[in-house]
């Protein structure tokens, strides 16, 4: 049976780096038959946690940041990150890969609408 190294789990990324809660694979929930997904949630995390969020980030609501989530994809081994479409640059990936313990892990990486922040694709998102 192969080792996974790598974890599951969701994230910020805001002041230069990643923050969140890494978990596991065996720590995961499946959600959708196939995904192993962490049991976190944003708001909850970012309401409830002490280590975390930054402090100095607490006065602003959770969704502000960009963030998002990373899952497990049992029927090929590869791990999914969806998240907000201004984390595609090479310096978050490499952030959010080494937070979450992803090395030598495939990984597929995806945006995804849930975790827009930039205002302009938001007003066009919910637009008439």
């Amino acid at each position: 049976m192969r080792t996974i190294s790598g974890r599951i789990g969701i994230f910020w990324f805001f002041a230069g780096r990643v923050w969140g809660r890494a978990r596991a694979v065996s720590e995961g929930v499946e959600r959708i038959a196939g995904l192993c997904d962490s049991p976190d949630t944003h708001a909850d995390v970012w309401e409830n946690s002490t280590a975390e969020v930054p402090a100095a980030s607490r006065d602003q609501p959770y969704f502000v940041f960009p963030r998002g989530r990373v899952l497990y994809r049992q029927s090929d081994g590869r791990f999914i990150v969806y998240m907000d479409r201004a984390l595609f640059a090479r310096g978050a990936k490499a952030a959010i890969r080494a937070f979450f313990a992803l090395g030598d892990e495939s990984i597929v990486w995806r945006a995804d609408p849930h975790y827009i922040t930039d205002p302009d694709e938001l007003d066009r998102l919910f637009s008439d």
